[in-house]
Formats: structure tokens, C-alpha cells, sequence
């Protein structure tokens, strides 16, 4: 459900979608509200920085992160607290990291139609979060062996997952589990997990914590958004690479 302010803070980040514009940056921008208080604010930077990850989100979320450290307060605990304004759906790279860091409301502006992660093209704001993972060696050396198979899916009648995303604050949960899905037919689960015991490596189901849903409300100041977007796509890219001309033979 919106709010009275929603219209009010998302012109505060459609301000910085401007001054992003104006630099030769895609024109997003993005304000974080704590209390009713911007404490973080950002507009795109990756043409500047060359960093594909330099997302508003991202840089408002490390203003946030700042702001925390000159309070003495938690940065985890705030962001649980926090409202995140962004003219443009969430890409997938940052509604999975918003998600991740527990922000329970993202408030934005026009749809997302290429990248999205809150609707368009994924649900990382409300899919279940499922994991499989195999590694190969002891708990201690997880982190430099473990493979991740598979980030998030949807709950379905086909998908073979064998867990949900239920982990513990102090880290990662372990549950030994079959791997029937790879075993040799000729060969029966108590002969592989004898053998691999012997050889120190057990098939392991590795719960990592992917956050909990959040609450997307879309459509606000959509339009200002899209003229923006527009006016940047129809003009040309100054940060763009020169374009090689084909030599004719």
C-alpha cells in the first residue's frame, strides 16, 4: 500500500535521476528514508566509475552504510528500518541485494522491461529462495570448494531442490541428504556415501540465507521516470566507445 510521502520522496530521487542525466549517466536515482529522514542517496555512477555494479541503489546504500558508522549504529538493524525510493524497477543484481540485506520496502518508479527483479523479468523480491550445493572436503575449507548450483527458483511440482532457505544467524546450516540423482544405477546411496566417507567428501545441502521478502510498490511518478529514460536513449552516450569502422577489402 503507498504512503502520503511516497510521491514526495520519489521526487527527491527523480532530482537526482536529473543530475545523473546531466553527467551522461542512465538516469536513475534513488533515496533511502530512515524515520522519515533521508539517510542515503544515490544516482547512477557506473559510466563514471566504469563499474557495471555502481548502481543508485548501491550508492545510496553505501551513504547508508556511513551514515551508520558516524551514529554507532548497526547498519543491518537500520536498513530493517529503512524505505528505498528508485525511479526504475530494481535490476535483478540489486532487488537480490536488497533483499539480502533486509530492506522491507522499495517504493519505485517505471517498470523495468530488460532487467527488472521485482516483476518484469524475475520475483527476487517475493520467490522462495532455494538452494542446492555439493563441495567436496571437510566444513572448514566450505568457502574455498563449495559450487552453488542454484541462487533462487520459484516453488514448483518440477523443481528437484531439496531445501528451502532456512538458515541460522550464525551461519551456514548443514544437513547431510542423498544424491540419488547422480549416483551410478549399478551403484546403491550406502555404497556411495561409504566410499565417500572413506575418501573425507560427503554430498552436503548448504542453507544460505537469501533474506525474506519484501513489499514492492511500483508505478509512482512513473511517467517523469520514462521521460527521462527517453531523453537519455534518444540522444547519443558521450562515455560510449568508439565505434571501429570495418575496412573494406
Amino acid at each position: 500500500m503507498a504512503d502520503v510521502n511516497d510521491e514526495k520522496w520519489m521526487k527527491e530521487a527523480l532530482n537526482l535521476a536529473e543530475k545523473a542525466l546531466e553527467k551522461g549517466e542512465v538516469p536513475v536515482g534513488c533515496v533511502i528514508v530512515h524515520k522519515n529522514k533521508v539517510i542515503g542517496r544515490g544516482g547512477n555512477e557506473a559510466n563514471k566509475t566504469k563499474n557495471a555494479t555502481r548502481h543508485a541503489e548501491m550508492v545510496a546504500i553505501d551513504q547508508v552504510q556511513h551514515w551508520c558508522k558516524t551514529q554507532f549504529l548497526s547498519f543491518k538493524d537500520v536498513l530493517g528500518e529503512c524505505w528505498l525510493y528508485v525511479t526504475v524497477e530494481p535490476c535483478i543484481m540489486c532487488a537480490a541485494a536488497l533483499r539480502f540485506m533486509g530492506i522491507p520496502k522499495v517504493v519505485f518508479g517505471c517498470a523495468n522491461e530488460r532487467f527488472g527483479g521485482c516483476g518484469s523479468i524475475l520475483n527476487i523480491h517475493t520467490d522462495i529462495c532455494s538452494i542446492n550445493t555439493t563441495y567436496h572436503g571437510t566444513k572448514d575449507n566450505l568457502s574455498a570448494q563449495c559450487t552453488v548450483n542454484c541462487i533462487t527458483q520459484n516453488s514448483s511440482d518440477d523443481c528437484n531442490l531439496s531445501t528451502m532457505c532456512n538458515y541460522t544467524s550464525s551461519g551456514l546450516a548443514f544437513k547431510e541428504t542423498p544424491l540419488t540423482n547422480v549416483v551410478e544405477p549399478s551403484t546403491t546411496y550406502e555404497e556411495y556415501e561409504q566410499h565417500h566417507r572413506q575418501s573425507n567428501e560427503l554430498r552436503q545441502e548448504v542453507r544460505i540465507p537469501c533474506g525474506e521478502p519484501f513489499l514492492c510498490i511500483p508505478g509512482i511518478l512513473a511517467n517523469i521516470a520514462i521521460d527521462l529514460l527517453k531523453e537519455f536513449y534518444t540522444g547519443e552516450n558521450p562515455n560510449a566507445p568508439v565505434p571501429k569502422l570495418k575496412k573494406k577489402k
